[in-house]
């Protein structure tokens, strides 16, 4: 049974505990299912149920999870290609503020003046003069798009907002949410309101493709942590609609994965004993 299987599995326990129970109860009454069935089963039920629902303004996310060597969308297809060493590790992309970054073969986020919503996930370990979390385009037909920190933390947001009043902490888990719309732009951090411009501005077209980590030119600017989430819609929304976290687990969640992990591997070592034949056994 993969680790990659049971951290699956253990993120639906933490989410949702008494379905998970309730699964295990069924499958596994009067041992007429082996626990390994009753783990695949909710296996199964964990992907159905820990899917986001199904949004037409979400067109391209990336929650780290589906694979170590390319940075997979799970809604619009367009993966992304690790540069320079940058890796993917406890569910989020791994960059060390030097060179590494994440580079895509199309623009994500709309262009023009056309709306949209990009959030993001993530940690920073440092800051330097400048550093991206994302950017896109250029200056040749427009404004170019880019979310990301100057000395200090201070969040900047395009080029029409290059120096918000507003820093992020180093060493903690933050949620940034930026929606843009002609006349209105409003920025959110941990699902509170901390910006609202009324900027007219548009975004170029053209020039480079999106990148995650690095600024749209050079590249340069590169960020110095870790990415664990990249939402894209093509609308505004609000904080309410982004998908709910994952809270820690708490103690119970992780005894009751521990617990069928350990009874899975007890039943599969009784199979394989099932089937040994006697010449098998070494005799003392």
């Amino acid at each position: 049974m993969t680790s990659r299987f049971m951290r699956t599995v253990l993120r639906f326990c933490v989410q949702q505990p008494d379905r998970a129970k309730r699964l295990l109860a069924e499958y596994g009454k009067e041992r007429k299912t082996s626990v390994r069935s009753a783990l695949s089963a909710l296996g199964v039920l964990t992907m159905t149920a820990m899917a986001q629902p199904a949004s037409a303004a979400l067109i391209h996310s990336y929650d780290f999870l589906t694979s170590t060597t390319t940075v997979v969308d799970g809604v619009g297809g367009a993966n992304g290609t690790l540069m320079n060493g940058a890796t993917i590790g406890e569910g989020a992309l791994q960059l060390n503020g030097s060179n590494q970054y994440v580079q895509f073969s199309s623009y994500l986020v709309p262009t023009g003046s056309s709306p949209y919503s990009v959030a993001l996930t993530f940690d920073a370990a440092s800051f330097g003069g400048f550093n991206e979390l994302i950017s896109q385009g250029g200056k040749s037909n427009g404004s170019p798009f880019y979310i990301g920190t100057r000395s200090g933390g201070a969040i900047r947001a395009t080029d029409e907002y290059q120096s918000l009043s507003v820093t992020i902490p180093t060493g903690q888990t933050t949620t940034l949410l930026y929606t843009f719309a002609e006349g209105a732009q409003a920025l959110y951090l941990n699902g509170a309101l901390v910006f609202s411009g009324t900027g007219t501005y548009t975004m170029d077209p053209a020039d480079t493709f999106t990148r995650l980590g690095a600024q749209f030119e050079g590249p340069s600017e590169f960020w110095n942590g870790s990415i664990s989430s990249v939402q894209i819609y093509s609308t505004v929304i609000t904080p309410a609609d982004l998908a709910t976290p994952a809270p820690e687990p708490t103690s119970g969640a992780l005894l009751f994965a521990g617990l069928a992990c350990l009874a899975a591997r007890r039943h599969s070592a009784r199979d394989r004993l099932k089937v040994m034949h006697p010449s098998d056994i070494a005799h003392g």
